[in-house]
């Protein structure tokens, strides 16, 4: 069964540039593709949940497709209802229909407040805003060559990834929950759990990826990364084995990305994994390092200075927040700045 299902999704994925009509469809289908090409072998090998089947006193079968249904289209693996206290997560199908159109209604005016801002911003960027000199930032700014207006691009672009990246996967997010939940009623509310998190969680790149960004790719990247890690790394500590794992992930995630911008005649796609290789050692970096420097710091100012521990806190995330721009305004340029030159070139051309 695996072998078929992964020649269509092959088939699938070489036709994605005919959805272009829609924008950003056609990538997002991309992922949807290589998200089930790495979930196929977890529904066949590793998920046990019964199907149902009944068979009535005549010996036939009763096939009950939903459940199978359920399986396949749960690439976040998120829990079963019969696994929640469904008095605390019950929810009415109108209120969610409300909640989700009021969420879409806000997305669409901020990403027109976005469209907005952009001819003003842009206005006077040249070809050369965008060069590869211009992507260095930390060297640059010891040496006071860097402008107010590029500070400002740069930590623009940093942002709008972001909100493109969350304005796309909502909007879809939103269609497919109201058409399961309201018109087809296949599903109860409380299996379209919200995509994203709380941004407020945010303060660390560690927790920009674990906490606040989507997780449909990374359960089953996790699950295969698991699974090679014992086979590769078995007689090696498990802080070892994880750190793979997390390596794993982010390269599946940067391949993907570059996959899906080769379908599509994209450029400079090594920079797709670069960019998040870069978060890999960020989170790295993080948890192995600034994570126990930040936690003696707390203890040394809240024992010396008699600072209550929750305003260390409290400042610590300003910082944390702080961090996570700097980084992303650090890093990706060095994402985008040679695909919006090149498309820049093109046009002159």
């Amino acid at each position: 069964m695996l072998i078929p299902m992964w020649s269509f999704l092959a088939i699938s994925f070489h036709s994605i540039n005919h959805l272009d009509l829609i924008p950003g469809l056609s990538y997002q289908f991309g992922m949807l593709v290589i998200i089930t090409f790495l979930h196929g072998p977890i529904i066949c090998y590793a998920i046990n949940e019964p199907l149902k089947i009944e068979v009535d006193d005549a010996g036939n079968r009763n096939w009950n497709l939903k459940p199978a249904y359920k399986i396949y289209n749960n690439p976040r693996m998120l829990h079963s209802l019969q696994d929640k206290d469904k008095s605390k997560w019950s929810q009415s199908r109108t209120s969610f229909f409300v909640y989700r159109i009021l969420k879409v209604a806000a997305l669409f005016a901020l990403k027109t407040g976005a469209n907005l801002a952009m001819p003003i911003l842009f206005a006077k960027c040249t070809l050369q805003s965008f060069s590869p000199a211009q992507e260095p930032i930390i060297r640059r700014i010891i040496e006071g060559s860097v402008s107010s207006h590029e500070l400002q691009i740069r930590i623009f672009l940093s942002v709008i990834w972001i909100f493109d990246s969350i304005f796309q996967l909502e909007i879809t997010h939103a269609i497919m929950a109201v058409s399961f939940v309201n018109i087809f009623q296949l599903d109860e509310p409380e299996e379209w759990p919200l995509l994203f998190g709380n941004p407020a969680d945010a303060y660390s790149i560690t927790r920009f990826w674990g906490r606040f960004w989507h997780r449909l790719m990374s359960p089953a990247a996790v699950v295969w990364g698991r699974v090679i890690s014992e086979y590769i790394f078995a007689n090696l500590p498990s802080q070892v084995r994880k750190l793979f794992v997390a390596f794993f992930v982010f390269s599946v995630s940067g391949f993907s990305h570059a996959l899906i911008g080769w379908e599509m005649g994209d450029v400079a796609l090594d920079r797709d994994v670069y960019f998040f290789w870069g978060c890999f050692l960020a989170v790295a970096c993080e948890v192995l390092l600034l994570s126990p420097l930040i936690e003696m710091a707390q203890s040394s100012i809240c024992s010396q200075f008699r600072v209550k521990f929750v305003n260390v806190q409290s400042f610590s995330k300003v910082v944390g927040y702080i961090w996570v721009l700097g980084f992303f305004v650090w890093l990706t340029p060095r994402l985008m700045y040679p695909k919006i030159h090149h498309s820049l070139l093109t046009t002159v051309r």
